[in-house]
């Protein structure tokens, strides 16, 4: 481009209107982490969340986990309730999977609407690893971001899980005991 000016511009930089990310899955399971996994296109670049996503990611990456520990007929699966977990054939196939034992709107369990001081990844997961991925070595790509999430992830052992379920009950009863009122305010203030 030219153009005619008193006086020489200044150069113009430019930057992506949005900085990377990731979009990333984990479970939190009575004894370990399950996942991360990483939402990715085929040219392994972040992609969004959509049904057909998180329902191959439900096949190919968690059935086969929790096949390999042998809980595929005793866990529970209990997710939020964002629009891709609703999806009619991810709730078939969680029917056809889970049976009874799925948390969700629209399945046998009662659990209350928007409770991420119910959810052990809104309470703990996601809070404690933004606190440590961040840290030595500080990530500078989003390679080295992910390498730092498995890494912090594998450091979290059974015995901080068994303190994080033993912390869910507790949150339930105080649920319970306030006819289902927001908690949060209580065990954080």
């Amino acid at each position: 481009m030219r153009f005619w000016a008193l006086e020489k511009p200044e150069p113009i930089a430019q930057r992506p209107l949005s900085t990377e990310k990731l979009v990333v899955w984990c479970a939190v399971a009575h004894d370990r982490i399950i996942g991360p996994y990483f939402f990715e296109d085929e040219d392994g670049k972040t992609c969004t969340v959509n049904r057909w996503r998180y329902l191959a990611m439900l096949k190919g990456f968690y059935l086969p986990n929790i096949r390999r520990h042998g809980e595929l007929n005793t866990i529970t699966f209990h997710q939020d309730g964002a629009p891709p977990h609703y999806a009619n054939l991810v709730r078939s196939w969680l029917q056809e999977k889970f049976g009874d034992r799925v948390i969700d709107r629209g399945f046998d369990y009662f659990w209350p609407p928007y409770s991420p001081d119910l959810n052990p990844c809104d309470f703990y997961l996601w809070g404690y690893l933004k606190l440590v991925v961040y840290r030595d070595p500080v990530p500078k790509t989003l390679e080295d971001l992910k390498k730092n999430l498995r890494r912090e992830i594998r450091k979290i052992n059974g015995e901080t899980l068994a303190k994080v379920y033993d912390n869910v009950l507790v949150r339930l009863q105080r649920v319970l005991g306030r006819k289902g009122e927001w908690i949060e305010y209580l065990i954080n203030g």
